[in-house]
């Protein structure tokens, strides 16, 4: 069972719903907040990370300071709200797009690459990408049943999602053939925030303790509420 974790990607108040289930599943959590001053930090006994989300150094940072915290580090959920970040990033402007960046996309490869580096040295450990998505303006021109509600909609944020979704996806395919540790691909649906994160940390337990591992096309999918372990297959190829 996953005992220690990092909940980051969205900074905190978005993760609360992931950030309580865990707490009240007994993990030992530190999750990332804004290093703004005025940033607001949870009060259930969780640790706290103010997160330079430019700074490489800020997210190896983040790991050392879980790793002296907690016994172990199990578990990284990077979280990527496409409903938190929409609003953010409204319009297509120079300065969005220098931010946009930073905030979805170079901060999380940032981060991935130290859970990677750091598992791969251990031969252990769970790194779970979570999405809530929405619907991007072009997806409403090729379905009509969509609202296209352009207020809802934002550029930068349906092009980070899609460029979150691919590269989650592919460091799920390069682990699952290192094996030196697990991934999980984990999709929000129509269920509410509060049920998708008590699923997500159940799944997971679950998942890491399992001696199981997704492959193939399996390893490159998203699961939602419902899915169901992987047949028979070590993780260790035995």
């Amino acid at each position: 069972m996953i005992k220690s974790v990092i909940i980051s990607g969205n900074e905190y108040p978005a993760t609360v719903a992931l950030v309580q289930t865990a707490i009240e599943a007994e993990k030992n959590v530190l999750v990332s907040i804004s290093e703004k001053k005025e940033a607001k930090t949870p009060e259930n006994g969780a640790l706290t990370y103010p997160w330079c989300k430019n700074s490489p150094i800020s997210a190896r940072s983040m790991l050392l300071k879980a790793e002296s915290s907690f016994e172990n580090l199990d578990c990284g959920f990077i979280f990527f709200d496409s409903e938190d970040f929409v609003s953010k990033f409204e319009g297509l402007s120079l300065e969005n797009i220098s931010r946009a960046n930073d905030e979805m996309l170079l901060s999380i490869e940032y981060l991935t690459y130290e859970f990677c580096k750091r598992f791969e040295m251990t031969k252990k450990g769970l790194l779970c990408f979570v999405l809530n998505p929405i619907h991007s303006f072009a997806d409403t021109m090729r379905n009509p049943h969509l609202s296209p509600n352009i207020s809802h909609f934002s550029t930068l944020t349906s092009v980070a999602q899609a460029g979150f979704r691919s590269f989650a996806e592919n460091i799920s395919a390069t682990a699952s053939v290192s094996k030196s540790y697990k991934v999980l691909l984990l999709e929000k649906g129509i269920e509410s925030r509060d049920e998708f994160a008590k699923w997500v940390i159940s799944f997971a337990d679950s998942y890491s303790d399992s001696e199981k591992i997704y492959t193939g096309k399996d390893c490159v999918k998203w699961h939602h509420i419902g899915a169901k372990l992987p047949a028979s297959r070590s993780f260790f190829g035995h």
